[in-house]
């Protein structure tokens, strides 16, 4: 490499995507289905329906608290965007998919829980 990678990492900020860590997850029950909470770094909260993160995921629901520590970049759907089955999007802060980025191999991200409870 031309540069140092601490440099690098400076110099390309803005061009990295926005993953932020996750801090807590959550369930609660609401319109009779199964949703999530996942807490990140500045507070904020994002609400996820658990189905979708046990497929986003591909863990178990007994397993998604090694998930702390990762890291997650939501994307959501624009007002007037339109939902696959052609209804159009009313309002801003629909979520329309997660990123994710595991902190470690499932494995590690284990030992890792077990190490900071």
């Amino acid at each position: 490499m031309e540069k140092p990678v601490d440099k690098l990492r400076i110099e390309n900020k803005p061009r990295l995507l926005p993953y932020e860590k996750i801090i807590k997850i959550f369930r609660f029950v609401k319109f009779n289905r199964e949703n999530v909470g996942i807490e990140i770094e500045d507070g904020r909260i994002i609400y996820i329906p658990q189905k979708r993160l046990d497929i986003q995921s591909s863990l178990e629901k007994s397993e998604q608290h090694i998930l702390i520590g990762s890291y997650i970049m939501p994307e959501y759907y624009e007002p007037r965007d339109e939902f696959l089955d052609g209804t159009i999007v009313q309002k801003s802060g629909v979520l329309k998919w997660i990123n994710l980025r595991f902190l470690d191999k499932t494995e590690g991200m284990h030992e890792n829980v077990g190490n900071n409870s």
